[in-house]
């Protein structure tokens, strides 16, 4: 099952540079050069994006070892073409991959599981996966690559051991589907459930449903929990269609398993619904693949909530940690171990638990341990990790098989944290990594810092799923400003500009002033950044960073007629903040052509009510303005001048107003310019905390300061460790606002300490411990923001410094 360059050469039509390596096996695919683990008989796709190109990065891989690559016939000019190494010039990269894949999948006549659906397609998988990979030996995508690339590359994966296929597969417009189709050959479909994700793009539900079911064109079965009318109309007709079994569950008479009699079978270790109908779902499709039914109903109640999420946070004496203690295999390995090489520390740790699947005869020293530990240490080896802390008997007992210099080896985590004060954590980027039954949370609360219990979490993810969003409305070409500023609304400055550098969607970030700049430059940001308020004090660090200041007038400009620097104008076209006015533009441009030393990077204004409809006057008579001051100013220079005015709000409701650029800022942030708009963004910012104390109070007794709150009844009275000091606004006391808890909302009553405040549990299911929502996408930021008669940008910036940032990248 040998497939080598030349063979791809036949599949696609594309052409050979250089033979040498043509004959070679492809063993492992790589399009992403940050993500090299093997350089034998890897083959590097040089993917083209929007704004980036894989060709940029063959010279570094050609000398870190790489021989075989895939490149575009349109960058045939610029690509350096080795002697010593073989190419497959081709019309496009993507398809080539894609090729490669279906050529793979073909050689295999097993049962392949295909899911698809807007929720719950990762962790349905990853349950199907836990449930039979005793039995069988399983080939699954790794957590949730389920796109135009990260399918055919868990397709590829295949091998002659493999018995089962099991891929999800994500789209997020048309026609996308029919590739992932060709590739992964279902058998068998699972369709998850219907939502609004990635709406936007299509005309309907409808039309979203009939795409997605193009995945299952040539299944035998279909499998889907019978719960939405408009899914199952469609699912029922497409099955007619085209002679395919329906394998639904539920509580409709028809349905093939009735929801009552699953749940007497097995015995669901989770309360909530999304989980019960994921495991359910998991179940039907493990029965449909002939599964033992009571060895599955003994492996269901071990179902554990899969977090498929990266948890960076901050860690003892400046280092930075990225737990992923929930599972530990050798794919999700390799990928956290990607995502910790992007973080910004000189040294690099890893603390690994033995893998999920070393003890499977409850040997301490099987084959496969030896096996697999000499493979970590390759892997390890070539990530350029500096420090290995394992724990487990597999690793303990086979100390040998790691050669790197800096090694610790422990038998328990308790072993590790007797052992903890002795070494040293300073300012290093630290991986946890383990499997479910080490327990490594223990581990991530030790080296973890601030106890404060309120968090704010940050989804990087959602970041990224919004810019994406936003860059659907724009042309290829007009470029995209992220807003950064104030931390990035309250986030973390570098953590948000490394994942939108990271993402190659965004070309420029905004700082307020110099200093932010800084910090990101020293975290090793490379992307242009402009600084809206250069202070006169700020010039040397502005020239040293390269940064790119903001002139909003003669006096602003005149500081810098002396630099060698880009510049960005900003105009006044109205809202009578900062800007040249019309009657500035011959004396800017004046300055500016005597001193050819400073050159124009771009000229904005800003709308004030691009969000308001009322205003739409206004708007376009900003627009009209805009118009004539900047084209006085790009007519007067002979080299291109970006020009830009639209805000989030004006990127949806102005496309006409997009020119060059776009700046986006809370819409980044998961804040719509409407409720249609809403719909299609994602929370970013969740602020939590937990109950630390409850009691009971009777009619008439007070609660908190001034005695503002008097209870009218027999009240449950819950403390949680929030306060003003932590940017919980006093005004939002008094049963002004609700927190979230276990489905409920509480009002929080009393005034607002500077450290706590008190919140009435009456009527509501909870303990001492349990996680309290102050907004997230329980509970919306907006609820709080019109409380307050504001908006959501003050109650973002407002959260304190003290306030622990954890971050998770899905």
């Amino acid at each position: 099952m040998i497939i080598t360059l030349k063979i791809l050469s036949s599949l696609v039509g594309g052409r050979i540079v250089g033979l040498k390596y043509a004959d070679n096996p492809i063993d492992n695919i790589l399009f992403d050069s940050r993500r090299l683990n093997n350089i034998n008989n890897t083959v590097f796709f040089a993917i083209k994006t929007t704004n980036n190109n894989g060709s940029k990065y063959i010279d570094d891989l050609y000398n870190k070892g790489i021989r075989l690559f895939v490149v575009d016939c349109n960058d045939e000019k610029s690509i350096p073409f080795y002697k010593d190494a073989s190419y497959l010039v081709c019309d496009d990269v993507i398809s080539c991959l894609q090729s490669l894949a279906v050529y793979r999948r073909e050689m295999f006549d097993i049962p392949v599981v295909a899911i698809t659906g807007s929720n719950g397609k990762t962790i349905t998988k990853d349950w199907i996966v836990k449930l039979i990979d005793s039995d069988k030996k399983v080939c699954c995508n790794a957590k949730s690559f389920n796109s135009q690339i990260g399918v055919p590359i868990s397709v590829y994966q295949m091998n002659e051991q493999t018995e089962i296929g099991i891929f999800e597969a994500g789209i997020s417009k048309k026609d996308e589907m029919k590739n992932l189709q060709k590739i992964i050959q279902p058998t068998i479909g699972i369709f998850t459930n219907i939502g609004d994700a990635h709406q936007i793009n299509f005309a309907s539900m409808e039309e979203k449903i009939e795409e997605k079911l193009c995945l299952f064109i040539n299944c035998k079965q279909i499998i889907f929990h019978d719960d939405n009318l408009l899914l199952a109309t469609k699912i029922k007709m497409f099955c007619d269609k085209n002679n395919i079994e329906l394998i639904s569950w539920g509580t409709h008479e028809d349905d093939t398993y009735q929801t009552s009699n699953l749940l007497k079978e097995v015995c669901i270790p989770f309360n909530d619904k999304a989980s019960i109908e994921n495991a359910l779902t998991a179940y039907v499709c493990c029965l449909t693949l002939d599964i033992n039914k009571r060895s599955l109903q003994e492996r269901i109640k071990k179902l554990e909530q899969l977090e498929m999420r990266f948890e960076i946070k901050s860690g003892i004496n400046n280092s930075l940690i990225v737990n992923d203690s929930y599972s530990c295999d050798f794919k999700s390995l390799e990928i956290a171990l990607d995502y910790l090489n992007l973080q910004n520390k000189r040294d690099k740790m890893v603390i690994l638990s033995d893998l999920d699947n070393f003890n499977a005869n409850n040997n301490n020293n099987t084959p496969n341990a030896c096996i697999a530990i000499n493979e970590i240490n390759t892997l390890l080896l070539n990530k350029n990790i500096d420090f290995l802390v394992a724990i487990g008997k597999d690793f303990y007992n086979n100390q040998d098989k790691i050669t790197l210099n800096n090694k610790k080896f422990y038998l328990s985590v308790e072993d590790f944290l007797l052992d903890a004060k002795r070494r040293d954590y300073t300012n290093k980027a630290i991986l946890i990594k383990g499997a479910r039954r080490f327990n490594f949370e223990k581990i991530s609360r030790y080296l973890s810092s601030k106890a404060h219990q309120t968090v704010l979490e940050i989804n990087l993810s959602a970041i990224v799923d919004n810019v994406r969003h936003f860059r659907s409305f724009l042309k290829p070409e007009t470029m995209l400003m992220a807003m950064v500023k104030a931390s990035s609304y309250g986030c973390g400055g570098y953590e948000v500009a490394a994942t939108l550098e990271k993402s190659n969607m965004v070309n420029y970030l905004t700082v307020a002033f110099a200093d932010e700049g800084v910090e990101l430059r020293q975290g090793g940001i490379k992307l242009p950044i402009m600084v809206m308020t250069p202070e006169e004090e700020s010039i040397e660090k502005i020239k040293q960073y390269n940064l790119e200041p903001v002139i909003h007038s003669i006096k602003v400009l005149e500081r810098f007629v002396n630099e060698q620097i880009n510049i960005h104008i900003k105009l006044d076209t109205g809202m009578h903040r900062l800007g040249f006015e019309q009657n500035d533009i011959n004396s800017l441009i004046a300055i500016i052509k005597t001193h050819p030393n400073i050159r124009i990077r771009s000229i904005f204004s800003h709308f004030y009510g691009a969000d308001d409809e009322s205003l739409d006057e206004y708007t376009l008579k900003q627009l009209s303005l805009f118009e004539k001051m900047s084209s006085q100013i790009t007519q007067a220079f002979d080299y291109k001048i970006l020009r830009h005015i639209c805000n989030s709000a004006g990127i949806v409701r102005f496309p006409q107003a997009h020119y060059d650029m776009v700046r986006l800022g809370v819409g980044m942030y998961g804040i719509g310019v409407n409720i249609e708009e809403q719909r299609h963004l994602r929370f970013v910012h969740r602020l939590r905390t937990t109950i630390t104390q409850i009691r009971e109070i009777d009619a008439g007794e007070d609660v908190s300061y001034s005695r503002r709150f008097v209870s009218k009844h027999k009240t449950t009275v819950g403390v949680i460790p929030i306060g003003y000091a932590d940017g919980l606004n006093r005004h939002l006391g008094n049963e002004h606002c609700s927190v979230w808890i276990n489905g409920e909302y509480a009002n929080i009553i009393g005034n607002i300490c500077m450290d706590m405040c008190m919140i009435d549990l009456t009527n509501i299911k909870a303990k001492e411990g349990d996680t309290v929502i102050i907004f997230g996408n329980e509970n919306p930021v907006t609820k709080l923001s019109s409380a307050l008669d504001t908006i959501p940008y003050e109650i973002f910036t407002s959260v304190a410094q003290r306030v622990k940032r954890v971050y998770f990248q899905e």
